[in-house]
C-alpha cells in the first residue's frame, strides 16, 4: 500500500511538471491539436485533486497553510499548501485553475467575470508572464461598447483568490 501511495505522489508531480512546462506556451499561439492536450492535462490534474481533497463540487475547497521552510542552513522561504488536497500553491497552479475554469465556461458559452473593486468585470483571456498572472478584461461604457483593462498579480498578490458562480475574486 505504501509504494502505491508513493506511485501516486510522483505520478501526480510528475504530471503538473509536465503541464506547466506545456502551459509556456501563450494561448494566442496554440495549435487547437496543443490546446485539447493542455486541456486533457488539466483536466486530469482537476480530477485528481478533486480525488485526493474528496470534494462535492468537483473543486477543492483549499484551505491554505503558510509555512516556513528551510532551503539552505542559513536561508528559508515561505510557501503556502492546501491542508486538504495538498497542492502547493504556485503562481503555475493558480494559472492552471484560472485558465481551466475559463476555457470550461467559453466550452459552455458562459462568462466568467473577474471583481474589481464594484466592478464586475468581462474576463477575456488569463496568462502566465515573467512568474505574473496577466489577466485581460472589458468593461461596456456609455460611447465604447468594450474597454479592455489588463491586471498583473505576483503570486503574494493573487493567493487568495477564489472563483464562485462566475466570478473571479482576487
Amino acid at each position: 500500500m505504501c509504494d502505491y501511495i508513493v506511485l501516486h505522489i510522483m505520478q501526480n508531480e510528475l504530471m503538473k511538471k509536465a503541464s506547466e512546462l506545456l502551459h509556456t506556451i501563450p494561448d494566442s499561439e496554440q495549435t487547437s491539436e496543443y490546446a485539447t492536450v493542455l486541456s486533457l492535462f488539466d483536466e486530469y490534474l482537476c480530477q485528481m485533486r478533486t480525488n485526493d481533497a474528496e470534494t462535492d463540487n468537483g473543486r477543492c475547497e483549499h484551505d491554505m497553510v503558510e509555512d516556513l521552510i528551510d532551503i539552505d542552513p542559513e536561508k528559508s522561504q515561505t510557501i503556502y499548501y492546501c491542508s486538504k488536497c495538498m497542492d502547493t500553491l504556485s503562481i503555475e497552479n493558480i494559472y492552471r485553475d484560472i485558465s481551466h475554469e475559463l476555457k470550461q465556461r467559453r466550452a459552455e458559452n458562459r462568462d466568467l467575470f473577474f471583481a474589481k473593486g464594484k466592478l464586475k468585470l468581462h474576463l477575456r483571456n488569463v496568462s502566465l508572464i515573467r512568474s505574473k498572472i496577466c489577466i485581460d478584461c472589458s468593461y461596456s461604457k456609455d460611447s465604447d461598447p468594450s474597454v479592455g483593462l489588463g491586471y498583473h498579480f505576483d503570486l503574494n498578490d493573487i493567493k487568495n483568490y477564489s472563483i464562485e458562480d462566475n466570478v473571479l475574486t482576487v
